[in-house]
């Protein structure tokens, strides 16, 4: 992946580019009616205004945190509005902008660099550029492409962390809603909102999205509440329903709790031989709990997905196929191919990620799966379809 790396496309990189400086000029003279005579970019002079403006807030700092606090409890301030958008901005020149092209060879690549032993939990670990820290939005995304002839093609595991939890925890009814192949979102949305459940309602479904992918992580109520923008009676009701309809997690979680807390420490060992040993605290009490939590099923997942590389760098080498890893993201492996070959590598690939966890985790109930997403633009990818493809295909020839 590192020697092969991934295409930057140039012409897009010079749109982007533009549009970022447009909107920054645009956010800079919004600035100077919302609040004359301060530089943003200046933490003493944004503290101050800051301050002046939320006099009852304590504000002592101008990082990231404070002002999105600032922003969730003052959703309509235009100011905290543009802070904002123009912190992102920045973010968005300085890092994918000028910091991609530094880094882009003379054949406009991307050649990042992949570490091992870079994380506590074993997760590969990604610098110089990260490209495991690209945003989701195609805006960023859409800075790589395909090479000329080739298609990317991403595999994805589907919710793998939570398979991971459903098996370790061994709750009954999380492994059957995967048994069944019935959607874990709108089953837990049913739980948490009972008889307001609307499946049609998009917030809804949202919150039973966030309040599943965090639990995981450890998510309390008071993270769940920021997020979600409720109050904490109503967080802790979400997680007291979702653990009502998976009971068998809230004892893992308190088997795990127990287990970083005991003295001596108890240490958790992963199918993998990974273990994780915490220097507690009481600063980081809560912080040390939830990474309890969160280890056997973080590291478990990752492990699962670097073996599933391994075999498929195995595979692509025995076929000989003009086909290539190029990046992973956490759960998801992403390759360039040629497009005659992209269903044939697709599928292979989805049935040797389908097959590691089973062999690792041995007599799991909870089956394994991974969706094929295709396109030459990394954010513009799409779900194959390979019945339209080929159509598309004959088009072309024709």
């Amino acid at each position: 992946m590192i020697v092969r790396g991934m295409q930057m496309d140039t012409n897009y990189w010079k749109e982007l580019e533009t549009k970022l400086l447009d909107e920054r000029a645009a956010l800079e003279a919004d600035f100077k009616s919302l609040m004359p005579g301060v530089s943003v970019s200046s933490p003493i002079q944004l503290k101050r205004w800051l301050q002046q403006r939320f006099p009852h807030d304590g504000i002592e700092s101008t990082n990231a945190k404070t002002i999105e606090d600032l922003y969730l409890k003052y959703p309509e301030e235009e100011a905290l509005q543009k802070i904002m958008a123009y912190r992102k901005n920045s973010k968005y020149l300085k890092t994918y902008v000028v910091g991609l092209w530094a880094r882009k060879d003379y054949k406009d690549i991307i050649h990042c660099e992949f570490k091992l032993h870079g994380t506590e939990t074993g997760r590969l670990s990604s610098s110089n550029p990260n490209m495991q820290n690209i945003p989701r939005s195609p805006l960023i995304k859409s800075l790589f492409v395909a090479r000329k002839g080739y298609t990317l093609l991403q595999l994805d595991y589907s919710q793998l962390e939570l398979r991971v939890l459903a098996h370790i925890s061994g709750d009954e009814t999380l492994i059957q809603c995967y048994k069944d192949g019935r959607d874990l979102h709108s089953e837990m949305q049913e739980k948490i909102f009972k008889k307001d459940y609307d499946p049609h309602n998009k917030d809804q479904r949202m919150a039973a999205k966030i309040v599943n992918f965090g639990i995981p992580y450890g998510r309390g109520p008071a993270s769940v509440a920021q997020q979600l923008k409720v109050d904490m009676p109503t967080a802790k009701r979400y997680l007291a329903d979702w653990h009502a309809g998976a009971p068998k997690v809230k004892n893992y979680i308190a088997k795990c709790h127990n287990m970083a807390l005991a003295d001596p420490q108890v240490v958790w060992y992963t199918v993998f031989g990974r273990a994780r040993h915490y220097f507690i605290t009481s600063e980081n009490l809560y912080h040390t709990q939830n990474q309890s939590v969160n280890f056997p099923i973080t590291s478990t997942a990752n492990d699962i997905t670097i073996h599933a590389l391994v075999e498929i760098g195995k595979w692509l080498k025995e076929q000989n196929l003009d086909a290539y890893l190029v990046n992973t993201v956490h759960d998801s492996i992403i390759l360039e191919v040629r497009p005659a070959d992209a269903q044939r590598v697709a599928e292979k690939c989805q049935e040797i990620m389908a097959a590691i966890p089973p062999t690792y985790l041995v007599g799991t109930e909870v089956p394994f799966r991974a969706d094929a997403e295709i396109g030459e633009c990394w954010g513009k990818l799409a779900e194959a379809d390979w019945a339209e493809i080929e159509d598309m295909e004959e088009e072309d020839e024709g």
